[in-house]
C-alpha cells in the first residue's frame, strides 16, 4: 500500500515539474519576443524621455530597394549625432526602425515607433513610406521630419509632419527669383510635354512668381507644349525665338533637355534655359558640349559653397570621418540638418513638450542655420530655404547664385 502511494506522489511531482517547465518556457518566450516588448512599451509607456536619455526615432528603409537612398540620409543623421549627442543635458539615443522599402512593413514600423513614443521621428526616404506612416504618427501626436521628400502631400495632410526639403514648385519659384534678379529677364517662355500636369504646375508657379516680382502681367511671352516622344522641336523653339524671351523654363528630364537645348543653339536661340534639380549631374553637363552655355538649374546643397557657418562645420566633420577625397551629397547634408533641427525644436519647446508644441517651435524657428542653408517653414510645414543656382557650360558645373528665403512670404 505504501509503495503504491509513493508511486502516485512521484507521478504528481513529475506532472508539476513538467507544468513548471512549460510555464517557464512560455515566460521566457514572452520576455524575449517582440510582441511582449511592444506590449510592455504600450502598457507601461515610454515618453521618449527618462532621467538619462531622449529618444529620436529614425524611420527609414534600411533594407530593400530604397535602402541606398536611406543610407545617405542616415550618414548625415549619424554624423550630426556624433557631433551633438545631447540635448538639454540629456543623452540622445537614435532608435533605427526599418520600413523595409515596403508599404505593409512601413505601417508595421510606424506602429512600432508609436509604441516607443519617441520625442520626434526623422524620415522616411521615399514619400510613399512617409505617407504610409503619417496617420499613425498624427494619431499618437508624434512629430516627424522628412528629409528628402519633395511630395507636398506629406506635410499638407498632417500638421505634425514637416519637410526640410523644398518642393518642386519651390524650385520653380527660386528660378524665377534668379531670372528676375540676376538675368533681369523682361520676357520669359516655357516648354514642356503635352499632358504633363506636374510640369505645367511648375511652369505656372514660375510664371506667377515672375509676374509678382516684375509687376508685368504679360511677362510670359510664349507657352509651348510638345507631344511625348517628339524628336524635332524646331517649330516650338522658333515660336519662342520670335517671342523674344530671355529665359525659357524647361521642366523636363535630361534626355529631352539635351535634345531641345542642342536644337535651340542650332537655330541661333541664345535664351537661358532653366530646368529642375535633376539636371545637376556631371553626365548631363558633359553631354551638353562646349557650345551649349547658359543652362541653369537649382540644387539644395553644394559642398563647394559655404552658405552658413554650419556648412563649414558639416564639411570638416564629413572629411574627418570619411576622408578628404569624399564629397558629401545633398541627402547627407539634409540628414545632418534634420537631426540638428530636431534638437533645436526640443530645446525651444522644453524637455517635457510633446507633439504639436515641438512642431510649432520648429515652424516658428525661422532662418535656422543648417549645413544646407537657411531654413524656414510655412504654416503647412513645407521648407522655405536657400537654393543654390548652378550653371552648366563647357561640360563643367559651377555655382553662380544663391537664392535666400527672405523674399518669400511665410506669414
Amino acid at each position: 500500500m505504501e509503495k503504491k502511494k509513493l508511486q502516485i506522489n512521484k507521478k504528481k511531482v513529475l506532472i508539476w515539474l513538467f507544468a513548471l517547465l512549460i510555464v517557464a518556457g512560455f515566460a521566457f518566450y514572452l520576455v524575449n519576443s517582440t510582441t511582449f516588448k511592444n506590449f510592455k512599451l504600450g502598457f507601461f509607456g515610454d515618453n521618449g524621455v527618462s532621467s538619462e536619455k531622449v529618444e529620436i526615432a529614425v524611420y527609414e528603409p534600411f533594407s530593400g530597394a530604397d535602402s541606398r537612398g536611406a543610407a545617405a540620409e542616415l550618414r548625415g543623421i549619424q554624423l550630426a549625432h556624433e557631433l551633438y549627442p545631447e540635448v538639454l543635458g540629456k543623452k540622445v539615443e537614435l532608435v533605427n526602425v526599418d520600413n523595409r522599402s515596403d508599404l505593409t512593413a512601413a505601417q508595421e514600423a510606424a506602429q512600432e515607433i508609436v509604441l516607443r513614443a519617441p520625442k520626434i521621428v526623422l524620415g522616411s526616404y521615399g514619400s510613399v513610406y512617409s505617407l504610409a506612416a503619417a496617420s499613425y504618427f498624427e494619431e499618437a501626436e508624434i512629430p516627424a521630419v522628412s528629409i528628402t521628400n519633395v511630395n507636398p502631400i506629406v506635410t499638407e495632410n498632417n500638421p505634425l509632419y514637416i519637410s526640410i526639403s523644398y518642393s518642386e514648385d519651390y524650385e520653380a519659384v527660386a528660378l524665377a527669383k534668379y531670372a528676375h534678379e540676376s538675368l533681369k529677364a523682361i520676357g520669359i517662355a516655357s516648354l514642356y510635354p503635352v499632358g504633363d500636369q506636374v510640369a505645367q504646375s511648375h511652369s505656372k508657379a514660375f510664371e506667377e512668381k515672375m509676374i509678382q516680382l516684375s509687376g508685368n502681367i504679360k511677362i510670359m511671352r510664349s507657352e509651348q507644349s510638345y507631344p511625348v516622344g517628339t524628336e524635332e522641336y524646331s517649330e516650338y523653339l522658333m515660336n519662342i525665338k520670335r517671342a523674344g524671351a530671355q529665359a525659357v523654363f524647361l521642366p523636363v528630364g535630361t534626355a529631352d533637355a539635351l535634345k531641345i537645348i542642342r536644337q535651340a543653339r542650332e537655330l541661333g536661340i541664345r535664351s537661358v534655359f532653366l530646368g529642375p534639380s535633376s539636371w545637376d549631374e556631371p553626365a548631363f553637363a558633359g553631354n551638353l558640349g562646349e557650345k551649349e552655355n547658359a543652362v541653369v538649374f537649382p540644387t539644395a546643397f553644394d559642398p563647394r559653397s559655404s552658405i552658413t557657418e554650419m556648412t563649414d562645420i558639416f564639411i570638416d566633420a564629413y572629411h574627418e570621418k570619411y576622408g578628404q577625397n569624399m564629397t558629401p551629397v545633398s541627402a547627407e547634408a539634409m540628414g545632418f540638418d534634420a537631426y540638428l533641427l530636431a534638437l533645436s525644436a526640443i530645446e525651444n519647446a522644453g524637455i517635457d513638450a510633446r507633439g504639436k508644441d515641438i512642431i510649432e517651435s520648429v515652424i516658428h524657428n525661422r532662418g535656422f542655420q543648417g549645413a544646407s542653408g537657411s531654413i524656414s517653414f510655412d504654416t503647412s510645414g513645407s521648407a522655405i530655404k536657400s537654393v543654390i543656382i548652378k550653371s552648366a557650360s563647357g561640360g563643367v558645373i559651377n555655382s553662380i547664385y544663391t537664392v535666400e528665403p527672405n523674399w518669400v512670404n511665410i506669414e
